[in-house]
């Protein structure tokens, strides 16, 4: 049995192999030289043919996430914490170990300080200064060859609303000419 075992997790490492292009970020435009450096990108690992496993992974970019938060500072945002991360897949050794991380997507996630839940026109508001702050990372500057996704949380007291979209239904929708109001409402019925 433990033979079987063996042979099975083998073959399925095996079958799973399948190199990846790492990718680097470029620079982030409006940013510094000291703002963006190499901890922006996905930790890097050496490059290597061992065979392994791909699973569902995150990486926080620490230098990408203070750029933003010191961006929603700036457009004076009532931020209480912001981040950004490379969403993807961890390529595992067969003994658990990390060989490497290949980023899909960067996803930005914010949560900011709100007086009432139930002023959608303030809401979107914000909304549509959060988008115009994460438009500010176009996807050939940030890890991952896909739009990724918004996660903003309003919170007022002890009430939270969640939005959480991708990129693109975001664009699409201000490419129609939703704002304010309307764009809120829009993207809080995306699931």
């Amino acid at each position: 049995m433990q033979r079987f075992l063996v042979i099975f997790i083998f073959a399925l490492l095996t079958a799973c192999y399948a190199p990846v292009a790492e990718q680097a970020a470029a620079p982030v435009p409006g940013a510094t030289n000291t703002q963006l450096q190499a901890t922006s990108t996905p930790t890097e690992l050496p490059t290597t043919d061992a065979p392994c496993a791909f699973v569902e992974g995150r990486q926080t970019l620490d230098d990408v996430s203070a750029i933003f938060l010191e961006k929603l500072k700036a457009a004076s945002l009532p931020v209480e914490s912001a981040r950004a991360e490379a969403y993807g897949e961890n390529c595992l050794a067969a003994d658990g170990s990390l060989v490497r991380f290949a980023a899909r997507e960067t996803d930005f996630y914010l949560a900011l300080t709100v007086s009432d839940l139930l002023d959608e026109a303030a809401l979107g508001g914000l909304l549509e200064q959060t988008l115009a702050i994460v438009d500010q990372f176009p996807i050939d500057q940030t890890p991952g060859p896909n739009p990724g996704y918004v996660g903003i949380a309003f919170k007022a007291r002890e009430q939270l609303q969640n939005l959480w979209f991708t990129q693109t239904e975001a664009n699409d929708l201000r490419s129609q000419g939703l704002k304010g109001a309307d764009l809120y409402r829009a993207l809080k019925r995306t699931p």
